[in-house]
């Protein structure tokens, strides 16, 4: 008794292939790659982007510090306060007068200076027309080291009361 062969009959087209799926395959693979690496540099620049505004965020608040910092200083202790006005008259109109330094640690660092601005007559606080304001400025200035995080703020201050100069 003879067993019947079994012949294998290819299936239409199979010997056309040539290597499309592989293709196919490789050119998803390239795209999936891409999309995985834009990914990648995107929430890299976004951690950079919080990471500089957070160090923003602390030259301001430093800044703020050493304003808050001298007006604390002037309303604690007014004969050191009329001192510094009076440096600050003595150095001339845009001269500097005094000045502190505040290390806040962390290498955050600020200071606030003391500028006179000028005297000016203040008609609608005298009865006598003698009366005056002397102004000031103070200009607080903050860095972060090893950054590039600044901040600078200033302070408008008066005082009012009899004319240095102005009869």
């Amino acid at each position: 008794m003879k067993l019947a062969a079994h012949r294998h009959y290819p299936l239409s087209g199979q010997g056309n292939q040539t290597g499309m799926a592989l293709a196919i395959g490789m050119l998803f693979l390239l795209i999936l790659t891409i999309i995985g690496l834009t990914a990648v540099r995107s929430t890299t620049q976004q951690a950079r982007m919080a990471g500089n505004y957070q160090f923003q965020n602390a030259a301001f608040q430093a800044a703020e510090s050493a304003l808050r910092g001298f007006q604390r200083e002037a309303r604690t202790n007014p004969a050191a306060s009329t001192n510094a006005l009076n440096i600050a008259i003595n150095a001339g109109t845009g001269g500097t007068g005094l000045s502190r330094t505040y290390n806040l640690g962390g290498g955050v660092t600020s200071s606030a200076t003391m500028v006179y601005r000028g005297e000016g007559i203040m008609d609608e606080f005298s009865l006598d027309g003698k009366s005056a304001a002397q102004r000031f400025r103070i200009v607080a200035n903050s860095t972060i080291t090893n950054t590039n995080a600044q901040a600078q703020h200033e302070l408008g201050l008066e005082r009012i009361g009899p004319s240095a100069g102005l009869n």
